[in-house]
């Protein structure tokens, strides 16, 4: 058997009554539509642009003070010259089609042309490029 509790006074009661708002206070229709989206949306939209602007900071490079050069162009002959086409067999590749292996190497000449009274500079650079040519099969 378990203890009852007491029962309340009549004076607590009236107290109690008494101090108990009557209703709720009711929150504007503004409020709420603020509360509930606008700012749920404008903290994930101010979110969103201070990643990207973070994002896109990381990759901003700032430009160096490059020297000044001068702007008149120099006139440039580019001449290649082939030295040598030669086979190096048939390999089957891995859709089981042959190939003829060739390398190539040829020689690329560019020649700046700066001037009567300055002498003429060349460059040439030799390619080497091994290449597969398919081989048709009927």
């Amino acid at each position: 058997m378990g203890m009852k509790p007491a029962p309340m006074s009549n004076d607590l009661m009236a107290r109690l009554t008494a101090a108990r708002p009557t209703e709720a206070p009711k929150r504007s229709r503004t409020w709420q539509l603020l509360s509930r989206w606008v700012l749920p949306a404008s903290a994930a939209a101010c979110a969103a642009f201070i990643t990207v602007k973070v994002l896109d900071f990381s990759h901003e490079k700032k430009p160096t003070a490059a020297p000044k050069v001068a702007t008149k162009s120099l006139p440039v002959v580019v001449q290649d010259h082939m030295l040598q086409a030669r086979e190096m067999g048939v390999m089957v590749g891995p859709n089981r089609q042959p190939y003829k292996v060739m390398e190539y190497q040829w020689t690329e000449a560019e020649t700046i042309l700066s001037g009567p009274n300055v002498p003429s500079v060349r460059l040439e650079t030799t390619h080497r490029q091994i290449v597969p040519e398919a081989i048709e099969i009927y």
